[in-house]
């Protein structure tokens, strides 16, 4: 949604000028790479090498982005092979701002971003299992309290709705999203009496692999890190059986003697339905529906058969 912005040439004109001077590079050309929901990304070629830079003008998400540069900073530390790697400025700094946006300036990484889990899965949770042996202290990330604020945010939210089409949308679909708001409380409950270890996670990883060109796995996009617990990144894939065994044979291979909880991974499975719910919501509020973008987002989101209504299918069965 605010990656797909369209820039005329004065804007890019002004933004080679600017990452020239903050990270002391000559750039010869700086062209759209690709781009997700949040980020608008750019490959910056120099005459020594390429670069991947990204701009979030997204808030509160770039909030998220800024926050998320000391843990690419703490990996880098550690040794931890496979994740992006941060370029800092000319003054040594993780990051930058640019015209009201977070910039971030990374190594590129000549390769494919591939979305076939047959190939990425045990690459993904590999390279998450070695993030987890990075300490967490000293970290000022947000940090996971097993809450309904998810659902709270969506409830408060609804009275500054006023597009009549969305408040249709939601008002057909009131019986699921208080099915699933209930559902959340019920194991926000529950995990409060969960005994699970905390590492630092991330939000979306199993769309952010990349095969590199030098057979190499990268898993890249560390926008919005949380410390907490592992199941955060296994949910997604919660309803299928292999899954959860590469995950735990992962897990082994660096030492962590840990078997995932159904109930915690039940949790983030309705925590994230509605974080993703209220991201729709973030597009609405910051630009309106006049051309039935964010009406159609939502009508899609909400379908049975979007991918995430089958995890909660499968959740509600099982858990």
């Amino acid at each position: 949604m605010y990656g797909q912005v369209e820039r005329d040439e004065t804007y890019i004109a002004q933004l080679k000028e600017f990452l020239a001077q903050a990270y002391g590079i000559s750039i010869n050309s700086i062209i759209p790479a690709k781009r997700g929901w949040y980020g608008e990304t750019w490959k910056i070629e120099t005459p020594e090498q390429s670069y991947f830079a990204k701009l979030d003008y997204s808030r509160p998400h770039n909030q998220l982005y800024r926050n998320s540069f000391q843990v690419m900073e703490r990996f880098r530390v550690y040794g931890i092979e496979g994740v992006s790697q941060v370029v800092k400025t000319a003054s040594g700094e993780l990051y930058t701002k640019y015209d009201g946006a977070v910039v971030g300036l990374f190594d590129w990484i000549d390769g494919e971003n591939i979305l076939d889990e047959n190939i990425t899965k045990t690459h993904e949770y590999e390279i998450l299992s070695r993030v987890y042996t990075v300490p967490t202290d000293g970290l000022t990330i947000p940090r996971c309290d097993f809450s309904t604020s998810k659902a709270d945010d969506f409830y408060g939210n609804l009275a500054r709705v006023h597009d009549k089409d969305i408040l249709n949308l939601f008002n057909a679909n009131r019986d699921t999203i208080d099915h699933i708001a209930s559902r959340l409380k019920l194991f926000t409950d529950r995990c409060e009496k969960a005994t699970t270890p905390f590492f630092i996670t991330h939000s979306d990883a199993g769309s952010n692999i990349m095969l590199g060109t030098d057979g190499k796995y990268y898993l890249i996009d560390w926008d919005a890190p949380e410390i907490a617990p592992p199941e955060r990144n296994a949910w997604f894939f919660m309803n299928r059986q292999w899954a959860m065994d590469a995950f735990h044979d992962s897990l082994k291979k660096v030492g962590i003697d840990y078997k995932l909880n159904s109930n915690v991974l039940a949790y983030f499975c309705y925590h994230f339905w509605f974080l993703y719910l209220n991201n729709g919501l973030e597009a609405y509020f910051d630009r309106g529906n006049a051309d039935g973008k964010v009406l159609a987002d939502l009508i899609e989101y909400l379908a049975p058969d979007c991918w995430i209504n089958k995890i909660v299918a499968f959740a509600d069965e099982s858990v």
